[in-house]
């Protein structure tokens, strides 16, 4: 059957996931932990498995009974089209009679869509994002030899009128043999504080003090870099006399150099090498906003230590301005900015946007319940061990009963493929905690007016700015105030009311 060779292969992955739970749960015991998962969620704001699985169980039961409507209004679609009065949906319909379903009711067409989406439009649209919110502007700039790994990668400037360049982001966009196969963002250096109105290109990256002394000149570096904040000639304050034994002296002047933020955007948009002709899916734009997100989270990071510049923070963090920016890809009020036919140049019409958005709420409960299997099967095996219901397929099987509305099929191993049992091990709940904190930061901060610099200004002064330097629910208060966390058990969850609203998940 398609369906199970589809959802089995490569089968030799199987067994290279049972040796990388054993290896990561030894890991974890030498480390002084319970379990993997233990050891990766300390740090998050979670802060502990109990929490993450608490929020997780309750994530499913709120959506469990929406998801169960909507299976039944696709099981009643299927039966009509096959003319059956009865007759169940398996695993291997749900694609094919959602997609259906979908362009029936809302006259939904991903290829109309993707017409209005051209590579270079969508490119104009990240410059037109980064114009409306921050005032900023990107400016293409020649590779020097040998500074690039492909020929087709595109470096930009982002550029202040007042702070100059704030960074450079290289975009990778089209797929090729060899290249990795995802989207994702790298930062490939941080961001760090200027503490100088304007600096020579040619200082080291460093903070240095100068200090002149009986008419001659040293240089220090100091022990602490609070105490400059403020920069003043003629006063010296008591902290850099104590550090340095300095009896008197004469002038100080405090220079520093920004290190500038380096990012990549990587993804894999196959078709066409002229950017005009390459049209994307809808859901290849989300994702490439989502990626920028990131970028804008590493690009627009000023810390002291490059460390803790940008996404550089905990995971259930990182993650909130990608969600963030999604919605940006489903807005109309940006949309109608960059989004042209690629051969009319006709704007995208608002009925266009709108059945795109309906056809994505018909199963929005469905396609949520499916994130939150997918967490608690990352939560479940990487768990102390051994597993609870034995082998891998037995506790996946077991999962899938208990939190979707769809069965299992005996002989399958889709986890063999699930990548982000790799990149995110324990980690890929902060998804979902994303998806609940963008959703309150949309509703009391962008919504209203998304494109304006007030929004911009406050999305980088009270959180993009701060990268990992700052504690989380300091920046989530700054941004949006009270209510938008919980607290339980020691740790931090999401409040999710305004998810539950937007996906209508709540009845009155």
């Amino acid at each position: 059957m398609v369906y199970v060779r589809g959802n089995s292969v490569p089968h030799a992955n199987v067994d290279v996931l049972k040796r990388l739970i054993s290896a990561r749960h030894e890991l974890a015991q030498i480390m002084g932990y319970r379990s993997y998962v233990e050891y990766t969620v300390e740090l998050n704001m979670a802060s502990s498995p109990k929490v993450v699985k608490s929020f997780l169980l309750e994530m499913s039961k709120m959506v469990r009974t929406k998801s169960k409507e909507e299976l039944n209004l696709l099981t009643k679609f299927k039966r009509e089209k096959c003319g059956q009065s009865d007759g169940d949906l398996r695993p291997w319909d749900e694609a094919y009679y959602m997609a259906m379903m979908r362009s029936s009711v809302y006259e939904f067409s991903p290829s109309v869509v993707a017409s209005y989406f051209s590579l270079s439009n969508c490119i104009e649209g990240l410059k037109v994002l980064v114009q409306s919110l921050f005032g900023a502007t990107f400016h293409s700039i020649p590779l020097a030899p040998g500074e690039s790994w492909d020929p087709k990668v595109l470096k930009l400037s982002l550029h202040h009128p007042e702070e100059g360049d704030l960074g450079y982001l290289y975009l990778d966009l089209y797929s090729r043999k060899g290249k990795y196969p995802g989207c994702a963002h790298f930062a490939i250096k941080g961001g760090s504080q200027d503490f100088s109105n304007r600096i020579p290109t040619s200082m080291p990256h460093e903070l240095l003090i100068k200090i002149i002394i009986d008419d001659r000149e040293e240089i220090h570096r100091p022990v602490d870099k609070q105490v400059f904040r403020r920069k003043n000639e003629g006063y010296v304050p008591s902290e850099v006399k104590d550090s340095y034994a300095l009896a008197y002296v004469e002038m100080i002047t405090v220079v520093a150099i920004t290190l500038q933020t380096v990012a990549a955007l990587v993804c894999n948009f196959s078709g066409s090498l002229n950017p005009s002709d390459l049209t994307l899916s809808h859901w290849e734009v989300q994702t490439l906003f989502h990626e920028f997100g990131h970028a804008l989270h590493s690009l627009l990071s000023r810390t002291d230590y490059q460390h803790l510049s940008g996404t550089r923070t905990v995971l259930d963090l990182a993650e909130i301005p990608s969600n963030l920016f999604e919605y940006y890809a489903w807005d109309y009020r940006f949309l109608k900015t960059f989004a042209r036919h690629y051969s009319t140049g006709e704007e995208i019409p608002q009925k266009v946007v709108e059945s795109m958005i309906g056809a994505r709420d018909m199963f929005a409960a469905t396609d949520l319940q499916r994130q939150i299997f997918f967490a608690l099967v990352d939560q479940t095996l990487f768990e102390e061990q051994p597993l609870p219901h034995g082998d891998i397929s037995s506790v996946i099987a077991e999962l899938k009963r208990e939190h979707t509305c769809m069965e299992h099929v005996e002989g399958t191993h889709w986890e063999a493929r699930f990548t982000h049992l790799l990149n995110y091990g324990g980690g890929y709940y902060s998804y979902l905690y994303a998806k609940c904190f963008a959703a309150t930061i949309w509703k009391k901060l962008c919504q209203e007016d998304p494109l304006s610099l007030t929004t911009g200004f406050a999305l980088r002064t009270k959180f993009l700015q701060h990268g990992g330097a700052r504690e989380p629910v300091a920046l989530l208060n700054d941004l949006v105030g009270d209510g938008i966390y919980r607290y339980r058990d020691g740790g931090i969850i999401p409040d999710i009311s305004s998810l539950c609203d937007e996906l209508k998940l709540i009845k009155e």
